[in-house]
């Protein structure tokens, strides 16, 4: 079976083109015939060179669609709203509705911005309902769309690649990078949603340490200037994702956000055996109602007063969360599941056609 995915064009690295490269490893993983189609150079500098930033998100892409023509395959799987335009696609059309929860909670300040971000959710629901499927990373994320061809399949990794790291290993590490005590991990863009800020209301432990990472060296430079007075937050920069020595010495990840789909770093973090403290959102909803047990870990969407109270926690039994959380990876976030989800939905949509 050939199936076509489509990478976005305007964030070639970003969550939801992360999860479109997932998408295409877990169907490759169950033998399908999988093509990325990937906006080339010439494009995307085309792009950056003569469309100013603030309307590249109106364009559509045309290269995918005709790379699609060249390799004829079933189906694509597109996660822009230029798969609005499905008759340039060849196959059948499945679309992933992973911008949904950015454009539907995300509040601009300019009237601008405001405007734009309508128009883009209007699209981006009218691409989801002409599609047969229309693929949803977690179930608030399908709720919101309110359709009725909306389908759940959560994101996942190749469980084989991350382990737990023994305690030996994480001293090492934390040597290696001239940390010591408890590491506590905050990971994303400095924004509205992820909420960053949020760790100078964390309460000060001796010899713990908050460790920042952010992929951006402007962002990151800026969000250090703004944490100058707290000397127990560090600020890394890592444009090209959190290197492995990092993962290996952290021993609790903090995740304030206001709206997630589902999260890379809790999946990644969960396969490492690695608490996660985070806020009710996304695809931990649902894994929080098959595992009472995330009680402990998780804080209201809009009241992290309890923050500082459930790190304590988390980091007092982290032994017993290491097992946990690998459990709770293993159960939901393995490749090979998330590929069988994947090709059960095209089977699906095939019949509908």
């Amino acid at each position: 079976m050939k199936i076509a995915v489509a990478i976005p064009t305007r964030e070639a690295a970003g969550g939801v083109a992360s999860a479109q490269w997932i998408f295409a490893v877990a169907l490759r993983v169950q033998g399908a015939d999988v093509r990325c189609l990937v906006p080339t150079a010439r494009w995307v500098e085309l792009l950056e060179r003569l469309i100013p930033r603030k309307f590249r998100d109106f364009l559509v892409d045309a290269r995918a669609p005709n790379q699609a023509r060249v390799f004829s395959p079933r189906f694509v799987l597109a996660a822009d709203w230029y798969s609005l335009w499905h008759k340039r696609h060849t196959g059948i059309p499945i679309f992933h509705g992973g911008y949904g929860l950015t454009l539907r909670y995300a509040s601009p300040p300019t009237i601008l911005g405001r405007a734009k971000t309508k128009l883009l959710w209007w699209l981006q629901r009218r691409a989801a309902r002409r599609a047969p499927i229309f693929i949803a990373v977690s179930r608030e994320a399908m709720e919101m769309f309110g359709l009725p061809n909306g389908r759940v399949c959560l994101n996942a990794m190749d469980l084989d690649r991350l382990r737990p790291v023994a305690d030996r290993d994480k001293l090492a590490a934390k040597y290696r990078l001239g940390l010591n005590g408890d590491v506590v991990m905050m990971a994303g863009r400095w924004s509205l949603e992820k909420r960053l800020e949020s760790v100078l209301d964390l309460p000060r432990r001796k010899g713990r340490r908050y460790l920042v990472c952010i992929p951006g060296d402007g962002e990151a430079h800026r969000f250090a200037a703004h944490c100058s007075e707290r000397a127990d937050i560090l600020v890394r920069s890592f444009p090209r994702g959190i290197p492995e020595d990092v993962w290996s010495a952290v021993d609790c990840v903090y995740m304030p956000s206001r709206y997630e789909g589902c999260s890379l770093v809790w999946i990644e973090a969960a396969a490492r055996g690695i608490p996660v403290v985070g806020t009710q959102v996304g695809h931990v909803l649902e894994l929080a109602e098959m595992h009472p047990e995330l009680d402990d870990l998780l804080l209201p969407r809009d009241d992290l007063s309890l923050a500082g109270e459930k790190i304590d926690a988390a980091l007092a039994g982290r032994t017993e969360w290491h097992v946990r959380m690998r459990d709770i990876a293993e159960r939901h976030h393995d490749i090979h599941r998330t590929g069988a989800r994947l090709m059960a939905l095209l089977q699906e949509a095939e019949a509908m056609e």
